[in-house]
This record gives C-alpha cells, structure tokens and sequence, in this order.
C-alpha cells in the first residue's frame, strides 16, 4: 500500500517498531537501539524500540502492545507535520498516539481495522472478563469516533461497525486486502525451491502465513492423519507464531512424515506458489470469523494457485463465486482431506481454478486499483463530503435522461431479449471453457470501481492488456462475432438497473487508465458512466484502430485514444440535455443496424487531433 501510495506522488512515512516479529526476540542489527531510521523501497521507515513479545503469555502481549504505544506516541509527536495519520490499529490502543496528537496539533487520522478484534478475542475466549470486553469495546468506539474516517476490509465489517460502533455510515472507508500482482505472479515450477523443501514430484499443498490461534490450524494436521495412504500428497507449513511448535509437536505426536514445517520468505511466495496444488486457508468456527476476507487468500489468487477455505465469510463466498477455489466447513479434517484429496486428482479442475485465480487477482485486488479508490473515498472525506463523492455535476449535466426512463428502457430491453440472451449464453458455455459472463471492474460514478457485465468473449487465463485489437488471438470465434455486432454488451442493461450505469454517458474505463487526481477525470465521473456517448460511437471500431497503430496498441491507446476520449467525453457533457441524449440512442441504433450511416473515424484522425491539442 505504501509503495502504490508513493508511486502516486504522496509522501509516506512509516512509524513501525523494531522487527521481533513472530518469534519475540529483536532481530539482530537493531538489538540496543532507541530508534532508528532506513529506507525501504525509497520511503522512510522510523523505528523505535519496544518489549518484544510472541507466543500466549497475555501479560507479555500487552507489555508489547503499550511499550509500543508509549515509544510510538512520542516519537509521533515530534515527527515533522503531516497531513494525515494512517493508524494500523491493531491493537486498537495504538490510535491512542493519533487521538492525542488530533487535539494537540489538529491532524486528523485515518483509523484502519482488518477484522473484528474485540470480538475475536472475546469468542476466541482471550479475554474472559465481560467488564474488559465491555471496556475495549466502549474505547474502540470512542477512538473510531475521534477519526476523520474508519477504514475496513469488507462490508460485512463496514456493517458491523455502523451498527456496533454507531459510526456513520458516511464516515467508513472500504480498503479491502490487495496484492502486488506484478510481484505476485504466476512462474513456472521451481525445482530448485521444492527440491530445498523435499516435495519435489508431489502435490503440494501449502499453508504460507502467521500460525495464529483464531485460525485453528490443527484441523490441517488432523486431515494430513487421514491422507497417509497417498504418498504423492504432501502438506507444506512455511510461516512461525504461536502455535508452531504445539502443530509440529501433534505431528511428531501422530508420526506423521507428509506434513513438513519449513521456513521460506516472502520475497519467495511466487516461487512458493510455483510449487503449489493449492493453498491452504483456515478458521475456527467462531461468528466473528464468518465476516472476514483473510489476507492469507490473496497472494496465492494472484500467483494463479486456487485456494482450498476451511470457514465461511465472504473470502469463501468470493472462491466459490468466482471459481477459484473449494470451501469446506470450518474444523472438519475429514471435509478437508477429502477436498485435498479430489483437487489432487483433478489436475483439469485445478488447472482452470488458477486461471480464474489469478484473473480475479488482477481483476479485483490489484492494489493500484484499490488504493486508487480508497483515496477518492478518503479525500472527499476529509472535505466534507459524502464519502466517495466527487465534484458536484453542472445544471447543464443533469439534464441527461431522467433516471426513471434508464431503468424503464432496460427493464425492456433485458425482457424483450431474453430469449436471445438465453441463445448467446448457451453458445458461450458450449464454445470455449469458463464463465458465461464477464466482469470487468470499471471506474463508474464518483470513482467507485463497479464490475461491468458482458458475455465473455476471451479464452480464460488468456493474461495480455486491458485492451484487444482486430485479430487478437485471446477472443474465441464466438466473441469475435459477438464484439462486432455488440451483444457482447447486452447484459449492461442489468448493471443500467443496478443503478452502476446510464444508457448514455461517457464510456467507463479500467483503473488503470483512470487519474482520479485529474480534475479533468473527476468532471467525466462526476455523471454515471453509459454504454453509449457520442465518442464511443465515432470509436466504436476502435478494435481496428488498435490493430493499424503498429505493435504496442498499449502505448497507442495511453497516448492517443486515452486523451482523445477525454477531451470528447468532457465536450460531451458541457453540451449534454435529454433531446441529445435521445440523438444518441437513435445513433446507437443505426451504428448497429445500417452502421455505413455513422461513419468512425481511423487511427490517423486520432492522432491528428491528440497531436493538435
């Protein structure tokens, strides 16, 4: 997060303490040290000293948490001024540093949350006293209150909160876990690594991460007992905490040799994942755990290994939905080794689930895209608007199609060609292997990222740019037809309902063409985004286009068609009323119908005019 945050020109500090995590010793280099001060990365990392701490000693986990809160509070407040405070806080007393230094020096803090940390541990019965569950509970309140806004991972948290906390909905923030994922990769296999860890030539199943107590990991040594008849499986454990040695004790306990505790950092996890069936993911049964999306999920999706999910929650739903991995109920090792087991013998399911793995990794949790919206969220805020908001559209932009015959026309439209969608969706399933529909998560309205709906036209897992070009060997044969005569788009109509877009408005864009800091963006996403506008229809053969630039149609488009579409949706909507509008749709139709009537433009009318300007 902190390097996407610098490579889009904002300054970032990190405070943090001196690394003794997860074994509760200081690493050496840092041992005798007040504080001190590197560069990772080209950010500044201040450090300061604290009481280390690991395993289940309640009394030494706090002895952590408040040295840290003591030498990280003064040091906070002597640090040069800023602008915003980003609190990670966990524990919740480590905003208690960010409150004092509101009051004393009036900058405000972001107060972000991955899970629900009063809850857990009261489930997970860390702290037994109701009174003291009560307590944090009241100054987790009161500290959330005290931020500019509250920041979690998913709805089902943001939810929790509003409810629990009583913060207002308009003050959350969504920052859900995201992945590098021009590190985190697919590679090919890595016989170097997995001859070092002693699997080569088996399936390898990997548990990569912290051992913590809230994920109930025996469950993965009690499903390995029941896979000692497959010698070709192994479970790989790679990651220290405070259960570790109680894990490698059960396995020492049960003789159990295809379960193997290793060590491997995670500058390697895609060398890691290269030699990975699948990943493991756990919990334990608690209510608290059914509103997480576990960070754990997300390197392995990007790295293009599916996930088997021992739990429930929206990381499971997500795997399901999207088919990139296999859920089975929390703490069951019987579930979990049959699950293991059938994956293993599966070698086409779990070819196909690494490639939706990592398209839903690129699609959905790559951290330009989330940061990118995060700020938006963060920075109308602050301003005092409703969170997400851009600028306020013009009279003149309001004056577009009424929302009430949008939703009229498509609820038409999505009736009338049901039958032809049914056709296009058989067509799609019988033709090529993968999902029917696709989504693409597009920047929409006030710079919310939407998915929008098409019928897939593209081989699975095909990889390459955001955008496709006349001849382009990832579309199937079906999708080529579908793209020229765009029924490809017809299930937009749904996301028109959705309220996600407008039949007419500037034409969405990925994330990674959009600059949410250009207030030139801000006025094109300040209307909903349509499936139609008037410079769509001048490039509605931007396919070709694409095809005559030469052979980087990525650069063309950054260069050429990015600009030329701006400036065209910007002219767009200063001249925008409803009768035009209607000029649009009745464009659309004969584009589509008779298009020799509605002449497109070619690639050197493009470059003429982005030159020009």
């Amino acid at each position: 997060m902190a390097k996407e945050l610098r490579a889009r020109g904002v300054e970032v500090t990190v405070l943090t303490g001196m690394p003794n995590y997860p074994i509760g010793r200081i690493f050496p280099g840092y041992r005798g040290k007040v504080t001190s001060r590197e560069q990772v990365d080209g950010i500044a990392v201040h450090r300061v000293c604290l009481y280390p701490a690991a395993g289940r000693g309640s009394a030494r986990r706090l002895l952590n948490y408040l040295s840290f809160t003591l030498t990280a509070g003064l040091r906070l407040l002597f640090m040069p001024r800023v602008d915003l405070v980003f609190v990670e806080a966990q524990p919740l007393i480590l905003a208690l540093p960010a409150l004092v230094l509101k009051q004393l020096r009036g900058i405000p803090y972001v107060y972000n949350t991955p899970d629900l940390q009063v809850e857990i541990a009261e489930q997970a019965q860390w702290i037994g006293m109701r009174s003291a569950i009560r307590i944090a509970a009241r100054l987790e309140s009161w500290l959330m209150k005290g931020a500019i806004t509250v920041t979690s991972v998913t709805q089902a948290f943001i939810d929790h909160f509003v409810e629990h906390r009583q913060i207002p909905r308009s003050r959350m923030s969504f920052l859900p876990n995201g992945a590098d994922t021009d590190v985190l990769r697919p590679l090919p296999y890595d016989q170097e690594l997995a001859s070092r860890l002693g699997v080569a030539g088996r399936a390898v199943f990997t548990f990569a991460g912290t051992h913590a107590h809230y994920q109930g990991l025996e469950v993965i040594v009690e499903a390995a007992k029941r896979l000692v008849h497959r010698s070709d499986i192994v479970i790989v454990m790679v990651g220290q905490g405070p259960v570790r040695q109680h894990l490698i004790a059960m396995a020492d306990e049960a003789g159990l040799t295809n379960i193997l505790f290793r060590d491997s950092p995670f500058e390697e996890m895609p060398r890691l994942m290269s030699i990975s069936y699948a990943s493991l993911v756990t919990l334990r049964d608690m209510p608290a755990a059914r509103k997480m999306r576990l960070s754990k999920a997300i390197p392995p999706l990007a790295c293009g290994v599916p996930v088997i999910y021992a739990g429930a929650g929206e990381t499971a739903e997500i795997l399901v939905r999207e088919g990139c991995g296999v859920q089975v109920p929390a703490e069951d090792p019987d579930r979990l080794a049959r699950a293991i087991e059938h994956l293993a013998d599966r070698p086409d399911a779990r070819q196909y689930m690494g490639a939706s793995a990592r398209a839903l990794a690129a699609r959905e949790f790559s951290w330009r895209m989330l940061v990118g919206n995060w700020i938006t969220q963060v920075e109308h805020i602050m301003s005092g608007e409703t969170a997400g908001a851009c600028v306020a559209p013009s009279e003149a932009w309001r004056t577009g199609l009424p929302r009430s015959v949008d939703v009229t026309i498509a609820a038409a439209m999505l009736l009338v060609s049901l039958p032809l969608l049914a056709v296009i969706a058989v067509l799609v399933a019988a033709t090529s292997r993968g999902p029917i529909l696709f989504r693409h998560i597009r920047v929409g309205r006030n710079g919310d990222a939407f998915p929008m709906l098409k019928f897939r036209t593209m081989c699975v897992g095909a990889g390459g740019p955001a955008v496709t070009h006349h001849g382009d060997p990832r579309v199937t044969p079906l999708g080529r037809l579908l793209r020229r005569t765009k029924l490809d788009e017809l299930p937009q109509f749904w996301n028109v309902l959705r309220g996600h877009m407008a039949l007419v408005g500037p034409r969405p864009e990925a994330a990674e063409y959009v600059d949410l800091s250009d207030l030139q963006w801000r006025e094109v996403l300040s209307v909903r985004p349509g499936m139609t506008d008037p410079t769509t229809l001048r490039l509605r053969n931007e396919e070709s286009l694409l095809a005559s630039a030469g052979r980087d149609h990525e650069a063309f488009y950054r260069r050429h068609l990015m600009p030329f579409k701006l400036d065209g949706y910007r002219q767009y909507l200063s001249q925008r009323t409803w009768r035009r509008d209607v000029a649009v749709l009745w464009s659309t139709l004969l584009a589509i119908v008779l298009p020799a009537r509605v002449p497109a433009l070619g690639a050197h009318d493009v470059v003429t005019r982005t030159r020009a300007a």
